[in-house]
Protein backbone atom coordinates (compact mmCIF):
# COMPACT_ATOMS: atom_id res chain seq x y z
CA UNK A 1 0.00 0.00 0.00
CA UNK A 2 3.13 2.45 0.79
CA UNK A 3 4.12 1.55 -2.74
CA UNK A 4 0.67 2.79 -3.88
CA UNK A 5 1.22 6.15 -1.81
CA UNK A 6 4.49 6.85 -3.37
CA UNK A 7 3.48 6.55 -6.75
CA UNK A 8 0.34 8.61 -6.33
CA UNK A 9 2.26 10.93 -5.06
CA UNK A 10 5.48 11.05 -7.35
CA UNK A 11 2.52 11.30 -10.31
CA UNK A 12 1.18 14.20 -8.59
CA UNK A 13 4.36 15.80 -8.47
CA UNK A 14 5.70 14.90 -12.00
CA UNK A 15 2.40 16.17 -13.65
CA UNK A 16 2.08 19.30 -11.26
CA UNK A 17 5.18 21.01 -13.72
CA UNK A 18 2.72 20.20 -16.60
CA UNK A 19 -0.45 21.89 -15.55
CA UNK A 20 0.62 26.46 -14.98
CA UNK A 21 -2.28 29.32 -15.11
CA UNK A 22 0.33 31.57 -15.83
CA UNK A 23 1.07 33.12 -19.62
CA UNK A 24 3.05 31.14 -21.75
CA UNK A 25 6.73 31.58 -21.16
CA UNK A 26 9.65 29.42 -23.13
CA UNK A 27 8.96 26.57 -25.55
CA UNK A 28 4.90 26.97 -24.82
CA UNK A 29 5.35 30.39 -25.87
CA UNK A 30 7.54 29.67 -29.20
CA UNK A 31 4.88 27.07 -29.88
CA UNK A 32 2.15 29.72 -29.84
CA UNK A 33 3.80 32.06 -31.27
CA UNK A 34 4.62 29.68 -34.99
CA UNK A 35 1.46 28.70 -34.42
CA UNK A 36 0.21 32.09 -34.50
CA UNK A 37 2.19 32.75 -37.77
CA UNK A 38 1.14 29.61 -39.72
CA UNK A 39 -2.41 30.94 -39.31
CA UNK A 40 -0.56 33.58 -41.51
CA UNK A 41 -0.40 36.27 -38.90
CA UNK A 42 2.24 38.68 -38.84
CA UNK A 43 4.02 39.51 -35.22
CA UNK A 44 3.25 43.10 -34.38
CA UNK A 45 -0.13 42.81 -35.52
CA UNK A 46 -3.46 43.41 -33.56
CA UNK A 47 -4.79 39.60 -35.18
CA UNK A 48 -1.37 38.13 -34.07
CA UNK A 49 -1.98 39.83 -30.40
CA UNK A 50 -5.40 38.22 -30.59
CA UNK A 51 -4.28 34.92 -32.27
CA UNK A 52 -1.66 34.69 -29.28
CA UNK A 53 -4.08 35.34 -26.80
CA UNK A 54 -6.63 32.97 -27.57
CA UNK A 55 -4.60 30.50 -27.73
CA UNK A 56 -2.81 31.23 -24.80
CA UNK A 57 -6.22 31.13 -22.71
CA UNK A 58 -7.10 27.78 -24.57
CA UNK A 59 -3.81 26.58 -23.01
CA UNK A 60 -4.69 28.05 -20.06
CA UNK A 61 -8.33 26.32 -19.88
CA UNK A 62 -6.64 23.06 -21.31
CA UNK A 63 -4.22 23.03 -17.79
CA UNK A 64 -7.01 23.37 -15.79
CA UNK A 65 -8.87 20.91 -16.84
CA UNK A 66 -5.84 18.82 -16.79
CA UNK A 67 -5.46 19.72 -13.04
CA UNK A 68 -9.29 18.86 -12.55
CA UNK A 69 -9.13 15.11 -13.79
CA UNK A 70 -5.35 14.28 -12.28
CA UNK A 71 -7.08 15.60 -8.62
CA UNK A 72 -9.88 13.48 -9.40
CA UNK A 73 -7.78 10.87 -10.29
CA UNK A 74 -5.84 10.94 -6.97
CA UNK A 75 -8.86 11.04 -5.00
CA UNK A 76 -10.80 8.09 -6.50
CA UNK A 77 -6.66 6.36 -6.35
CA UNK A 78 -7.30 7.81 -2.21
CA UNK A 79 -10.79 6.23 -1.68
CA UNK A 80 -9.56 2.77 -3.26
CA UNK A 81 -6.41 2.63 -1.22
CA UNK A 82 -8.78 3.51 1.91
CA UNK A 83 -11.16 1.16 1.01
CA UNK A 84 -8.74 -2.09 0.47
CA UNK A 85 -6.77 -1.12 3.30
CA UNK A 86 -9.38 -1.95 5.15
CA UNK A 87 -10.57 -5.23 4.46
CA UNK A 88 -8.64 -7.83 6.42
CA UNK A 89 -6.42 -9.32 3.61
CA UNK A 90 -3.38 -10.84 4.96
CA UNK A 91 -0.05 -10.27 3.84
CA UNK A 92 2.41 -13.25 3.06
CA UNK A 93 6.63 -12.50 2.56
CA UNK A 94 8.94 -14.67 0.89
CA UNK A 95 12.75 -13.87 1.83
CA UNK A 96 15.23 -15.92 -0.58
CA UNK A 97 19.11 -15.08 0.11
CA UNK A 98 21.44 -14.09 -3.05
CA UNK A 99 25.09 -15.00 -3.64
CA UNK A 100 26.88 -14.05 -6.17
CA UNK A 101 27.96 -17.55 -7.01
CA UNK A 102 26.46 -20.74 -6.59
CA UNK A 103 27.44 -22.19 -3.18
CA UNK A 104 28.97 -18.59 -2.72
CA UNK A 105 28.28 -16.30 0.66
CA UNK A 106 24.84 -14.61 0.79
CA UNK A 107 25.38 -11.26 -0.89
CA UNK A 108 21.58 -10.16 -0.43
CA UNK A 109 18.12 -10.96 0.55
CA UNK A 110 15.35 -10.69 -1.99
CA UNK A 111 11.96 -10.25 -0.57
CA UNK A 112 8.63 -10.60 -2.41
CA UNK A 113 5.45 -9.73 -0.64
CA UNK A 114 1.80 -10.34 -2.17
Amino acid sequence: MKLYIAAALAAAIGLSGCVSNEPATGKAAEKLTQTCKNYGFKPGTDAFASCYLQLDQKRIEDNNKTAMAISGTLSNMGDNMRQNSSSSRSTTCTSTPQSTWVGGPVSHVSTTCY
